[in-house]
């Protein structure tokens, strides 16, 4: 199977040499791209499946005009945007300038390749032409092992899959909580839907209603447009919320309350949007010694 390959462009050689590092040992194919290259010379060049930019000045739009020119040229390619120096006005740039999603220095590298390798299989559900758009994201990423216990737990989840019912998984890092999720939608009748994935810990807290339930135009400063949230992307498919338990108090009541009552508003928004998503939450299990 041909490696996905990930484009590192920025300044720091320490940075791109340490991701190239990571990236290799999970099973990618990364490209060091120094502030000097042309981007858009290294995107035609390699054809990569995914780009990461790195930002390290405090200057505003520092990046986001390369993120503007390969999001023109290219809509469906996911760009990950990492900077050293972030604040609410900066956050909102970039998902205008079309990041797909936004680290700030220092993060968690394991939640780096987990965040990829979720982009990386939703650009392939939304492939055109798939005719089995629910499985294509599982393409490489499976649950493995045959023994008695595995075997249980794959039939549990078979279970799971069949009731159409909320899901909350617990468990330790590194324990295939987000692959369970995968499997559960992908053996479900929703399959053929979107799988929306929202890292709840990686969204600046002034930012969580607009990305989760979205907005009305003039609903803050900068909403020239109306946009929906990801709740209203995923239409009948599932919500999949990455430690939920990272994400303000205020925002899991509202999303408790989506639950009960099957509806939400858009920020700034007057009339209630109705939303038939299934909504699997994962949330690490805390060891105490």
């Amino acid at each position: 199977m041909k490696k996905p390959a990930i484009i590192i462009f920025g300044r720091d050689k320490i940075l791109r040499y340490h991701l190239t590092k990571q990236l290799a040992h999970n099973g990618f194919k990364a490209y060091e791209a120094p502030e000097k290259c042309d981007v858009m010379t290294e995107y035609h060049s390699i054809q990569p499946d995914l780009i990461v930019v790195c930002s390290f000045r405090m200057d505003p739009e520092d990046k986001l005009s390369v993120i503007k020119k390969i999001r023109w040229f290219d809509k469906r390619i996911p760009i990950i945007l990492i900077t050293r120096f972030s604040t609410e006005s900066r956050a909102i740039a970039a998902l205008r300038a079309g990041v797909s999603d936004y680290f700030k220095v220092p993060f968690s590298s394991e939640t780096l390749i987990q965040r990829i390798f979720r982009l990386l299989s939703d650009s392939k559900l939304e492939t055109p032409g798939d005719n089995q758009p629910g499985k294509a994201g599982l393409i490489g990423r499976q649950l493995i092992g045959e023994s008695k216990c595995m075997r249980e737990i794959k039939n549990y989840l078979d279970k799971v899959a069949r009731a159409d019912s909320n899901v909350l998984i617990t468990g330790e890092t590194g324990t295939g909580k987000e692959l369970s999720a995968e499997m559960i939608h992908i053996k479900s009748p929703r399959c053929a839907n979107p799988f929306v994935c929202i890292n709840s810990a990686a969204l600046p807290e002034t930012l969580v209603e607009s990305e989760l339930f979205g907005h009305e135009r003039g609903a803050f400063t900068g909403a020239i447009t109306e946009k929906p949230g990801k709740f209203e992307l995923a239409g009948s498919g599932t919500v999949f919320l990455d430690e939920i338990g990272d994400m303000n108090h205020y925002a899991q009541a509202k999303i408790l309350r989506s639950l009960e009552s099957k509806e939400f508003f858009h920020l700034g928004g007057k009339r209630p949007v109705s939303f038939n998503a299934r909504i699997s939450r994962l949330r690490t299990k805390i060891r105490y010694n």
